[in-house]
Formats: structure tokens, C-alpha cells, sequence
């Protein structure tokens, strides 16, 4: 299980939600504490409060890389989607 805080949970086109998932670690190197920063993209049917947390089984998803528009810019860039397994 894995805790990520919900960034935005918005209305997509299909009468359902888009989720952003965030999750920051920090890691212990040789190098010193460095901090993971993870972001992953869910759709579903249900709308989550943003801010609040939620533990996810990440082995019940496989990770899919597709194109996303940031609607604030146009910026085209690459999302992690979360897919059932």
C-alpha cells in the first residue's frame, strides 16, 4: 500500500472523473536524503475530495504513459496512468 494525496478530481468526458494522485518519499543514499516525488492520473466513477489522502495496492495497477494538455498552458507532456491489472 502506498498513501498519495489527491491533487484535483475533475469531470471527464465519459460521465466519470479524472484523479491526480501525489505521493512524496524520501529516500536514504550514500548520497544523502533524497525526496521521490510520484504523480499518477486514475479515472473512476466516483469525485475525491482534494487534500485528502487515500492508500492505493499499486499491485492491482499496471502504469500506462499517454499525452495530456495542461488546459492552464497547452503544454503537451507525458502522464502516468493508473490501469486496472
Amino acid at each position: 500500500m502506498k498513501t498519495f494525496i489527491i491533487a484535483s478530481s475533475n469531470p471527464n468526458s465519459k460521465e466519470g472523473f479524472v484523479t491526480k494522485l501525489q505521493c512524496e518519499t524520501t529516500i536514504k543514499t550514500p548520497f544523502g536524503d533524497k525526496v521521490k516525488k510520484e504523480t499518477y492520473y486514475v479515472s473512476g466513477s466516483k469525485q475525491m475530495t482534494v487534500d485528502s489522502s487515500v492508500d492505493v495496492d499499486m499491485s492491482m495497477f499496471t502504469i500506462g504513459m499517454h499525452e495530456m494538455v495542461n488546459p492552464s498552458t497547452s503544454e503537451v507532456f507525458m502522464a502516468k496512468w493508473l490501469h486496472l491489472a
